[in-house]
């Protein structure tokens, strides 16, 4: 008999960073599941001008996913995502992705950044 091997042998964080940015650009439902937890306005932003990045540097560490998303007022806001396959929450991370978001807010010229934990 043939052994059934699976699809997907391992999935790593970046398999996932990857999977979250397109389905943020492409799928306006899943980024409204975002965005409905969060007081941003998720009916106004401009479906067109959502950018996203996948591992973003920082001072005081790196973020897994920012996705920025320009409003029609010009007002950019942006989500901040940490996501998590095997790997512990590490010391201190919740204060250390606020102050990310905090420098995000004045380095990309944002308006507001929320910031959120992914985890299976």
């Amino acid at each position: 008999m043939e052994e059934k091997r699976p699809i997907v042998n391992k999935i790593f964080e970046r398999d996932i960073d990857l999977l979250l940015m397109e389905e943020l650009r492409c799928d306006p439902d899943f980024l409204r599941l975002f965005l409905g937890k969060t007081d941003l306005p998720y009916w106004q932003y401009d479906p067109g001008r959502i950018e996203t990045y996948q591992s973003e540097y920082m001072e005081n560490g790196e973020a897994d996913v920012v996705a920025v998303l320009t409003y029609p007022d010009g007002a950019r806001r942006a989500l901040l995502i940490e996501d998590k396959i095997n790997a512990p929450t590490q010391k201190d991370q919740s204060q250390r992705y606020t102050k990310n978001a905090k420098q995000l807010l004045k380095r990309k010229g944002l308006k507001d950044v929320k910031t959120f934990l992914v985890a299976p």
